[in-house]
This record gives structure tokens, sequence and C-alpha cells, in this order.
């Protein structure tokens, strides 16, 4: 909004004398919906562990208008992430909608939408990749329930006897174990 002075002058033959007269004019630019949201950075990338508490926050993305009144209001939704996420549709703050299981997915890739509040509404988007880490929640298995061998008593100390390794979802987890005779290992 401006305001703006204008000042008259009217000069008469009759009475020769100038009138003046002074306004002011208001003038006020109405804006038009021309911008689209704009997120900075368009790209983010979180670490989530898998045993974080549902409703946990994630992240906060955010999207700026410079557009005005409600052509630069905000809200956000989200595409993606299998219904384990939610996004707070005026915040932009992205949280835990449901468990986490890194055995199942140990990533998601979501797109944030910004949309504007004008009319015709424009709308931008932001990729939030959540990196699920790893947490020890699975106990180890073997292939067997149990194994039995035989082991001569002429067999050397430190021999190796058998060679096990754990079948585990949990990443690098539980590494090989040989099991030796004798107190000094293998």
């Amino acid at each position: 909004m401006s305001h703006l002075p204008l000042r008259l002058n009217n000069k008469s033959a009759y009475f020769k004398k100038t009138f003046s007269l002074l306004l002011c004019i208001i003038v006020e630019v109405t804006d038009i919906n021309d911008n689209d949201p704009k997120f900075d950075p368009v790209l983010v990338t979180k670490s989530v562990p898998e045993n974080a508490e549902v409703e946990s926050n994630v992240a906060e993305i955010k999207a700026t208008d410079i557009d005005s009144g409600f052509n630069k209001e905000i809200r956000y939704s989200l595409r993606g992430g299998e219904g384990r996420f939610s996004v707070d549709p005026v915040s932009g703050l992205v949280s835990l909608g449901a468990q986490l299981d890194r055995e199942t997915t140990a990533e998601y890739e979501l797109l944030v939408v910004a949309e504007d509040q004008g009319r015709p509404a424009r709308s931008a988007t932001a990729t939030l990749q959540v990196q699920v880490t790893d947490v020890n929640d699975n106990p180890p298995k073997f292939s067997e329930p149990e194994y039995q061998l035989e082991v001569l008593e002429t067999e050397s100390v430190g021999a190796t006897l058998l060679s096990l390794s754990p079948l585990s979802l949990q990443t690098n987890m539980f590494p090989s174990r040989d099991i030796c005779n004798g107190t000094t290992g293998c």
C-alpha cells in the first residue's frame, strides 16, 4: 500500500487567483499468485533408529513463498513412506507414524509437498530420505538347533573342530565363530 500526495492547481481568470487542492491517493497493489513455494534444501537425509518411538520427530522441512496474503500460506503433505510417517500440515514437521523395522525396510524416500493457498494453487516438492539404523533386536539363529561332533584324542591342540556362522538379520552384529579344542584358542 502506498500513499501518494497530489496537488491540483486551478488558475481562475475571473478571480485572478490560483486555487490549490491537496489530495492523498492510496494505491493498493493486489498480489497475484505468481510464485511457487521454494524448499531450501530440496534434499534432506536423516537417520532414525529402528526402535524410535512412534510420534517422535524426524525432520522439519520448510518452504517459503514470496507472494503475499493467502498466496504465501503453505500447507504440507507427504507422498510415500508406506504410512509410517506423517507431516504437520502447517509446520512441515515430519514425525514417525508407525514402528520401523530395519530388517524389513532399510530406507524410505518421502516426497514432501508444499502447496500455497492461492487460486490456482502452486506447489513444490522436496525429498526426505530416511535411513533406518539397526539396533540389536533379533537373537542369532543357527541353521541347526543342535550340533554333535566327535573329537579324536589325538587331535592337536588349537585345531578347528567346527566353524559356525549365525544366520542373523542384524547387520554385522554376529561374526562367525570357531570352536576349538584346548584352552589357547584357534
